[in-house]
């Protein structure tokens, strides 16, 4: 059985798009808010291990070290973003290619032009699950590198590894679903083939 997966925790009551509606706006905001929290929490991870490791550093150590012993633990780190990157672009095209095939979305009556305030029909909530899903794991392979170098430069109390942890920020920034994203990826996957 190739059921949709549905949130069991959703009623009638609360869904967005009560009434067999969906909105594209209330899909970006939902978003929004969920790449401020993977954002936010990878700054307070980092900081938290940042101020651990400057608590535990002796007072004359390098807070940059890229040779000797240290070389292992960023060539496993910027390892870990090198490969992060590219999974990060590829593995949600996939999962929506996937999806869009699935759903038929270029049989669907969809109203021309999309815009973001436009009700589309309940017929592409399950379009709207797999754009927000895909870009939550493109969101979340970039978070997972950060995190992972933070935690590296902890262990190794080597603030080298905060780069890595940066470049994997501004992947999860660069990814929101904005409601201009979320109309460019219903017209692209409704135009037919």
């Amino acid at each position: 059985m190739n059921d949709s997966p549905t949130n069991p925790y959703l009623s009638d009551q609360s869904a967005p798009g009560v009434g067999g509606q969906e909105s594209i706006e209330a899909t970006a905001k939902i978003g929004m808010i969920i790449t401020f929290s993977l954002a936010t929490g990878i700054l307070f991870i980092t900081g938290i291990l940042t101020y651990m490791t400057l608590r535990h550093l002796p007072d004359d150590a390098a807070l940059v070290r890229l040779g000797g012993d240290d070389l292992l633990f960023l060539v496993v780190g910027f390892g870990i973003m090198l490969a992060a990157l590219p999974a990060a672009l590829v593995v949600p095209r996939l999962m929506r290619k996937q999806a869009f095939n699935h759903t038929r979305i270029s049989e669907l009556n969809l109203p021309r032009p999309i815009r973001p305030e436009t009700e589309l029909p309940a017929e592409t909530r399950p379009v709207l699950g797999a754009i927000m899903g895909s870009v939550l794991v493109g969101q979340a392979i970039c978070e997972g590198s950060a995190i992972t170098n933070a935690i590296l430069m902890m262990i190794n109390e080597n603030f080298a590894h905060l780069v890595p942890v940066v470049i994997g920020f501004i992947g999860v920034i660069v990814q929101i679903p904005t409601t201009g994203k979320i109309v460019r990826m219903i017209e692209d996957a409704a135009v037919p083939r």
